[in-house]
């Protein structure tokens, strides 16, 4: 036990339990900021294109509310 805890052996535990520990803070932090950005970031459009848009509509897949509504963002 007292060949473990000498110098250059307690200094690379030490480095080592350090580094472990902010990897996993670093994992944590970037799930957390997923979350945020996936709540409140920018969300992609259904259509990509108004062609799109317009070939839902007459499907009858959105209504005409929606329609003008994602018309006005995509333009």
């Amino acid at each position: 036990m007292k060949e473990v805890l000498q110098w250059p052996n307690w200094a690379i535990l030490a480095t080592f339990i350090a580094v472990v520990i902010s990897l996993v803070l670093n994992i944590v932090l970037y799930q957390r900021v997923q979350v945020l950005y996936s709540k409140f970031g920018a969300q992609a459009l259904p259509f990509r294109n108004r062609d799109e848009l317009e070939a839902a509509f007459q499907a009858g897949t959105i209504d005409r509310a929606e329609y003008e509504q994602l018309k006005r963002k995509i333009s």
